[in-house]
C-alpha cells in the first residue's frame, strides 16, 4: 500500500498558528481517499527536523506551501531527501500556483500549481503526470469532490482552538473563487465555485455531531448574490450553528444583512482596505467609502459584529490617505480589525505593474517574509510610496494598532 502523508508547514511568525486547521489537507485527503483508495493518506502539522522520523514511513510527503512558509517548506524537503533522497516530494498550495518559477529547480518531484483533487489520487496511483500540473477543477467537479471525514480527523482538529465570539468553532468552504478585481489579490477574477449544498449539509451535521457551536466559512467572498446564498443559509440556519463569513461591501444590503443574521450569522468580516477613496479607486475595488461605512451599518443594525481588512502602502499612499483610514476607523464603528502593509505577491495586477515598470506610486525594496500578520517583532514593510518609507508605514501601523487595540493585534497592546 503506497503511503501518503500530508504537511501542513508551521507559521512561527504568526502570534498563534494553532488557531485555522488547514482545510486544503482535509479536502485533499478526503479527495483521495475517494480515488485513490488503495493508499493510505496520514496528516501531519508536527515534526521536528532535526529528528525527521515522522516521514519515514510514507513513499509521498506533499506540503501545503504558502509564500510566507516558502523557507520552511524548503527546509522540509531538504532534510526529506538528504535522508531519503527516494521520497517523492510534492509541493502545493498558494504559494506554488505563483512562484513555480522560484522553486523549480529545488528537488520537488511535482509541483501542482492549483486544485489538487485531482492530480493527487493520479499520483499515487501511478498515471502519468506532468511535473509540473495547473488543473483547476470545474464547479461541476468540485460538486461531486467528497466532504472531509472530520470525526476521523478529529484528534488533528483538536489542535486549532478556533473561538467564534465566545463559541467552539472550526472552519469549513462552500466555495472557491472571487470575480472581483482588486489589483493586490492573487485571487482576483477566479470564478466562484460552490460545493454541492448536500455536501455542505452533510458538513455540517458532522460540525454539529462533533460538538462544536459555530463556524467560519472561509471563503474568500460566501456573501456577494443573497439569491445564491439563500440555499446555504437555509442549512446553516437548520444547522443551529452561529457563524462568520466574508462579505463585500458592494453587495451588502439592509436586506442581506437581515438575511445573514436570520440563518445565525453573528460575525461577518470584509476587506474595506482604505478610508481613502483614491485609494480605493486605485486598487480597482469597485466599492466607495460610503458603501464600507453602510457595510458597517447593514451589519451592525442586526446585531453582527464587524471586522475589517485595512491596509497600507498600496500604491499612491500619503498621510492624507491614512488619516482618511484612520477617520473610517473613528467614525464608522467597526468591531474589530486587521492593519496589514501591503506585501506585492506575484499574480497580482500591482506587482505586474512594477515589474513592467508601469508604478510610478510604489517601489518594491526586496522580498521579506511576505505575511500580513506577523508577532508584533517581525512586522515587515518591502515597499516604500513616494512620501511614506518603508521605516514610516511601519510606524503607521504600529501606532495605530496601539491606539485603538483591536482584538486581532491582542499581544500589540498589553499594558
Amino acid at each position: 500500500m503506497s503511503k501518503l502523508l500530508l504537511v501542513s508547514c508551521r507559521s512561527p511568525f504568526l502570534e498563534n498558528d494553532r488557531i485555522y486547521p488547514p482545510l486544503g489537507l482535509l479536502y485533499l485527503k478526503a479527495s483521495c481517499n475517494l480515488f485513490a483508495s488503495h493508499a493510505q493518506v496520514d496528516l501531519a502539522d508536527e515534526y521536528d527536523l532535526d529528528n525527521p522520523e515522522v516521514f519515514a514511513g510514507y513513499d509521498y510527503i506533499g506540503v501545503s506551501i504558502m509564500t510566507p512558509q516558502r523557507a520552511e517548506a524548503k527546509r522540509i524537503l531538504e532534510t526529506v531527501k538528504a535522508r531519503w533522497p527516494e521520497k517523492i516530494m510534492i509541493a502545493g498550495g498558494p504559494h506554488v500556483l505563483h512562484y513555480a518559477d522560484d522553486i523549480k529547480n529545488d528537488p520537488w518531484d511535482y509541483l501542482v500549481k492549483a486544485d489538487g483533487e485531482k492530480v493527487l489520487p493520479l499520483i499515487l496511483s501511478g498515471e502519468p503526470v506532468e511535473r509540473v500540473s495547473h488543473e483547476l477543477i470545474s464547479a461541476k467537479e468540485l460538486a461531486l469532490m467528497p466532504k472531509p471525514n472530520r470525526s476521523a480527523e478529529f484528534e488533528f482538529l483538536k489542535k486549532y482552538k478556533y473561538r467564534l465570539r465566545d463559541l467552539n468553532a472550526t472552519t469549513m468552504l462552500t466555495g472557491r473563487g472571487c470575480p472581483m478585481s482588486c489589483k493586490f489579490c492573487e485571487d482576483a477574477r477566479t470564478n466562484i465555485r460552490w460545493t454541492s449544498t448536500g455536501n455542505t449539509e452533510a458538513e455540517l451535521k458532522d460540525i454539529v455531531r462533533l460538538g462544536y457551536q459555530g463556524v467560519y466559512l472561509f471563503d474568500d467572498l460566501f456573501a456577494i448574490n443573497l439569491n445564491k446564498c439563500k440555499p446555504y443559509l437555509d442549512l446553516l440556519k437548520a444547522s443551529g450553528l452561529k457563524f462568520r463569513c466574508n462579505v463585500h461591501a458592494k453587495f451588502m444590503t439592509d436586506e442581506f444583512a437581515k438575511a445573514l443574521a436570520d440563518a445565525g450569522c453573528i460575525e461577518v468580516a470584509f476587506g474595506a482596505e482604505s478610508g481613502s477613496q483614491a485609494m480605493l479607486d486605485r486598487m480597482d475595488k469597485m466599492t466607495t467609502v460610503q458603501q464600507n461605512f453602510d457595510c458597517v451599518k447593514h451589519c451592525k443594525k442586526y446585531g453582527i459584529v464587524v471586522k475589517v481588512f485595512l491596509m497600507i502602502g498600496l500604491p499612491g499612499e500619503t498621510r492624507e490617505t491614512v488619516a482618511d483610514t484612520e477617520k473610517f476607523i473613528m467614525e464608522s464603528g467597526v468591531d474589530d480589525a486587521q492593519i496589514a502593509i501591503y506585501y506585492p505577491y506575484k499574480g497580482t495586477q500591482f506587482r505586474e505593474e512594477m515589474e513592467k515598470g508601469m508604478a510610478d506610486d510604489l517601489y518594491f525594496i526586496g522580498e521579506g517574509l511576505g505575511a500580513y500578520g506577523t508577532k508584533s517583532e517581525m512586522t515587515q514593510s518591502v515597499v516604500r510610496t513616494k512620501e511614506l518609507s518603508a521605516e514610516e508605514l511601519i510606524a503607521i501601523r504600529e501606532e495605530l494598532i496601539r491606539k485603538y487595540k483591536f482584538a486581532t493585534h491582542t499581544t500589540r497592546h498589553k499594558e
